[in-house]
Parts: C-alpha cells; sequence; structure tokens
C-alpha cells in the first residue's frame, strides 16, 4: 500500500486516503462466503477476498459486513478449539547478524565485512557455527522447550548445502555475481542452511525457519525453484 507522491516515514495526508497498489476482485459474493464460513465449509481464494474486503466496489471496509465477519470467525474458533488458551514453549536461535542486504526489516545491520578476519575494526554482531547452534537447541529442550524459530542475516558464505556449494564456487567472481564467499574468510564458519536445520532440530524439536529471502539466498546462482529449496530444508530438518 503506497501513496505516490509521498516518501517513507512522510506524515499522512490530511484526508487519510490511501493509493492501492494492487485492488483484488473476485466473482463470489460477500452472501455465499459468510454462509459458507459460517457453515464450517472450505474457502477458496475468492471466498477470502470477499470477506477481508467485505465484498464492497468502492474503498474501504463495510463496518457492518466486517462485524458479520468478526463473529463467523469468532464462532468458527470456538467451535473447532473451544476456549482454551494454550502457549508455545520457544527458545529463539538466531545464526547471524551477518547481512549485506541494508533493509530496515530487523536488526541484521552488520554488513558482512564486518566479519571478515582481516577486518580491523569492532562490531556487535554474532555467526554461530552449526554445532553452537545444536548447544543452544539442547539447552533450551533440557528445561521443557519444544520449539525452534531461527530468522537470521544473509550471510555470504552461507549456501543451501554442499552441492550449492560447489555451484556457487564455480563462478569466475562470486563475491559480485552471487553474494558469496568462502567460509575461510571469516572468523566463524556459519555451515550451510541445511547442517544448521539439522543442529536445530535435534532432540525432536519443532523448526520454524528459512523466511523466502533467506530461501532466495539459498537458491541463489542456480534455476532451483522455491520448492525444491524447501523441501530440500525438510528434508534436513
Amino acid at each position: 500500500m503506497t501513496h505516490p507522491e509521498r516518501a517513507a516515514g512522510d506524515a499522512l495526508p490530511d484526508d487519510g486516503e490511501f493509493d492501492f497498489d494492487h485492488r483484488p476482485e473476485s466473482d463470489q459474493s460477500f452472501e455465499n462466503a459468510l454462509a459458507k464460513a459460517r457453515a464450517g465449509d472450505r474457502l477458496t481464494v475468492d471466498d477470502g477476498v470477499e470477506l477481508l474486503t467485505t465484498g464492497t466496489d468502492r474503498d474501504g471496509i463495510d463496518p457492518v459486513r466486517k462485524e458479520q465477519v468478526l463473529e463467523a470467525a469468532d464462532r468458527r474458533r470456538a467451535e473447532v478449539v473451544g476456549e482454551e488458551v494454550t502457549f508455545v514453549a520457544n527458545v529463539n536461535n538466531n545464526v547471524t547478524t551477518a547481512c549485506n542486504t541494508g533493509c530496515l526489516f530487523c536488526n541484521f545491520k552488520n554488513t558482512a565485512h564486518q566479519f571478515e578476519s582481516d577486518y580491523e575494526g569492532d562490531h556487535t554482531g554474532f555467526t554461530k557455527t552449526p554445532a553452537e547452534s545444536r548447544e543452544v537447541v539442547a539447552d533450551a529442550v533440557d528445561r521443557g522447550v519444544y520449539e525452534v524459530t531461527s530468522v537470521s542475516g544473509l550471510h555470504p558464505a552461507l549456501a543451501l548445502d554442499a552441492e550449492h556449494r560447489e555451484i556457487l564456487e564455480s563462478y569466475d567472481r562470486p563475491a559480485q555475481q552471487v553474494d558469496y564467499k568462502p567460509p575461510d574468510v571469516y572468523d566463524d564458519d556459519p555451515g550451510t542452511y541445511a547442517e544448521q536445520l539439522r543442529a536445530m532440530s535435534a532432540d525432536g524439536a519443532h523448526v520454524h525457519s528459512m523466511t523466502p529471502e533467506e530461501a532466495y539466498h539459498a537458491r541463489r546462482g542456480t534455476d532451483w525453484s522455491y520448492e525444491a529449496v524447501y523441501r530440500r530444508l525438510a528434508d534436513a530438518g
């Protein structure tokens, strides 16, 4: 959602209006989609569009229909899971803060150059080896944790697996062409994504990891699909 004449961080216009880059359309009617939701039937994408947009042809959300959608969702929630509230015992294990992306989304703002062995400055970042990640998870499991979440910076030495590393190293100028430098350039070796996930899934821990941005990094320099990458990661843990 963007306004073509306003930069990020600028104040909102007085009228509160926004321009939308994409306006979803559906052939389904709001009433039919709502009836399916109330009945607990499987919803299609068109159903979801109708419910999320409240089926209006104008900008904004219809407040009456919004309440109908919320009521249907709450009723369905009560039917499926009841009123019991649960929690997940979780540990967060990020592998590295080294990242050259330069975005403002997360806190991984240490440039990868700062982690190289010949760098003479200081930084507050870190890179964990697979063995170190394994220690973090093992300690957490001993304390009753059963889920691991992990999101990390896009370290140039990280490859999907051994095959991917061979492909990256085959480039004439891998640092410039595919943002890759070998692990021996750095103080700490992050291993591969497969090795890290295998380490974190030990002792039966359930792993939530690998954002699409990380998956893109794990397929750089290849024509592999995202599905192929995630299948390899699933096999690893």
